[in-house]
């Protein structure tokens, strides 16, 4: 078995395993397994030439280095709840920084909209649902220059309800604009605010 197809099929599992349940399983997990086994199966049957191949394998060396070290990295565990949530705007952020979604989750406090923010609370019985990640350092950086660390957002250690800790970026401001989201879950903003919002960018 080539050296290339190890780092590939070790890269693959465990990027695989970080996909979302209803995509884990989907057309292109299907295609690039189908991929890999291909490779694999044409290796074998030409005498192993992409393990002879010297640029193919200083490339699947490389691939394994950045890997090994992305591995290692020290991560940080980050609940969001409003536009770093799959299915919003800036989650393109934590999709391409290598964010580990781990689970949804619950944590302390009350989130505002129809923007949101969120805010600590005294109820023990405020629960913010939204979903839980691991970040390496270098992602965490740029999640802290995004929410304006620690000027107006600021990012703190919480308990979460599962009992674990988990970093939440809470509001730094007062409360001048905004009502608590129904439920304690932020569910996007009304489209006729995205529509004001677009105007006034234009």
């Amino acid at each position: 078995m080539s050296h290339s197809y190890d780092v590939m099929a070790k890269v693959w599992a465990t990027l695989r395993s970080q996909m979302f349940e209803e995509t884990r399983d989907g057309e292109v997990a299907e295609r690039f397994e189908m991929l890999i086994s291909e490779m694999h199966e044409a290796n074998h049957r030409h005498g192993d030439c992409i393990n002879k191949d010297r640029q193919v394998n200083r490339i699947a060396s490389k691939l394994d280095e950045v890997f090994t070290r992305y591995m290692s990295d020290e991560r940080t565990k980050v609940f969001v709840y409003g536009t770093l949530k799959s299915g919003y705007g800036n989650h393109v952020l934590l999709r391409q920084g290598g964010a580990q979604f781990i689970r949804n989750a619950e944590a302390p406090g009350i989130v505002y909209g129809p923007f949101p923010f969120a805010k600590p609370s005294d109820n023990p019985a405020d629960w913010i649902k939204g979903e839980l990640y691991s970040v390496g350092a270098a992602l965490l950086g740029r999640l802290d220059r995004l929410e304006g660390h620690p000027s107006f957002y600021t990012r703190t250690e919480v308990k979460l309800r599962s009992g674990e800790r988990a970093h939440i970026y809470y509001s730094a401001r007062p409360i001048i604009d905004g009502a608590p989201c129904p439920g304690n879950e932020w569910k996007g903003i009304p489209h006729h605010l995205r529509e004001e919002e677009s105007k006034r960018d234009d």
